[in-house]
């Protein structure tokens, strides 16, 4: 009876480093997978906030290309030289569309194909910057403004013959009719397509990213929550082949044989 004890007690120990070594190893497996979860978690994140910049930058040049819109219709219609320093200042100085196509460039996943989109975007607005000089020469011309005052730019433009002949009110009608004429707003227009569609595809592609990064979140998930049950079924399973090892115990002094009394008391006396 206690080479069998032993033998059953030996096979409960094998079994509890068998188990004790399953947890190890499906600990481990927990620790990669939580690391890879987190992975994809901050994956997603960076994601949507490269979607939320790109449609920043995107919406920032139509923002600016009317701020130049806005600074000539208002120079043209009340004259004051405010709006047309706002205007140059920005061109000329701040340059911030020229400045969101050189960060777009630097932000992962924009394709060429969406960076030429923008690119062609900002051609319009500064193919338009033509427009808007014409009207802006025709007020100052107006007005007499001497020719040194001019910024060098303006000076640069030169107003045809005929729009030089007509009168100082002709000339400002024709200012304020070209900013406000269906010809400009076709060429407004040619600015803001290419933006929209810029913001439209930034959207279908993070929406497919989110979508796959999402998938395989939920599948990581499920595997680590499988992991975790297998951990706590395997602690149940040591516990319980513990208890089922002390329990053997005390059945070796039960199983002896039980001592010859009277033997005994004969030997003493």
């Amino acid at each position: 009876m206690a080479h069998r004890f032993f033998k059953d007690g030996i096979n409960l120990v094998n079994r509890i480093i068998a188990f004790w070594l399953f947890l190890l190893f499906l600990s481990i497996a927990s620790l990669v997978f939580l690391i890879i979860l987190a992975n994809k978690i901050d994956a997603e994140r960076l994601a949507q906030k490269d979607k939320a910049e790109l449609i920043q930058l995107a919406s920032e040049l139509r923002r600016y290309s009317n701020f130049l819109t806005a600074q000539t219709r208002s120079f043209v219609v009340t004259s004051d030289v405010e709006y047309l320093q706002n205007y140059w200042d920005e061109v000329l100085i701040y340059k911030n569309r020229e400045n969101i196509l050189a960060r777009l460039k630097t932000i992962p996943g924009v394709t060429g194909k969406d960076l030429h989109l923008l690119t062609i975007a900002k051609k319009h607005s500064d193919d338009l910057i033509q427009t808007e000089l014409r009207a802006m020469k025709l007020v100052l011309s107006a007005y007499q403004v001497p020719q040194e005052l001019y910024l060098q730019s303006i000076k640069n433009y030169h107003l045809t013959p005929t729009d030089m002949a007509l009168s100082p009110p002709d000339k400002l009608a024709l200012a304020q009719e070209i900013m406000f004429n269906k010809s400009y707003s076709t060429m407004k227009a040619k600015i803001m397509e290419p933006i929209d569609q810029f913001i439209r595809n930034v959207l279908a592609i993070s929406i497919m990213t989110s979508k796959h990064i999402q998938k395989n979140t939920d599948l990581l998930f499920l595997i680590f929550s499988s992991l975790i049950i297998s951990i706590i079924a395997s602690i149940i399973a040591i516990v319980w082949l513990r208890i089922l090892l002390i329990s053997k115990v005390p059945e070796k002094g039960k199983s002896g044989k039980k001592p010859d009394t009277k033997k005994s008391a004969k030997t003493t006396g």
